[in-house]
């Protein structure tokens, strides 16, 4: 099972830093989570839902006894009962996936050459749809 965590506390000005670690020490006190801090999230893998949530109440609490007077989280959990998935196997798949398209996209293909391209576009944004603004 893998969740995704997100907390901050609201009305405690624009750096929530400290919060965000205190938030991130009860987790990391909780047994059977691995932990996948990101810029924006904690990502959270364990064997079962009744890991996970305990450690999120641990962190929203600890934001309280910090001192905040109001605290906003997210979690989202992906519940896979099919087959057990680790994190860099979400990730994994995601990657090899965008690998392939992206040199279908390209046109680099198996050949492993540049595919040639019309003047004034030599990365290639037009064939995959994107818009560039031009540089002055």
């Amino acid at each position: 099972m893998i969740a995704e965590f997100s907390i901050h506390p609201i009305g405690e000005g624009t750096s929530v830093s400290g919060y965000v670690g205190a938030a991130l020490e009860e987790l990391k006190k909780a047994k059977g989570l691995r932990l996948q801090v990101t810029p924006m999230a904690t990502v959270i893998e364990a064997g079962k839902l009744s890991d996970i949530l305990p450690a999120v109440q641990a962190a929203h609490e600890s934001l309280f006894r910090m001192g905040a007077k109001r605290v906003d989280f997210m979690l989202r959990v992906d519940d896979r009962r099919d087959k057990k998935r680790r994190m860099e196997d979400k990730v994994r798949a995601v990657t090899e996936s965008q690998g392939t398209r992206r040199a279908s996209a390209t046109g680099w293909g198996r050949t492993g050459r540049a595919p040639s391209h019309p003047a004034g576009d030599p990365d290639g944004h037009a064939r995959l749809g994107i818009r560039v603004k031009a540089e002055r």
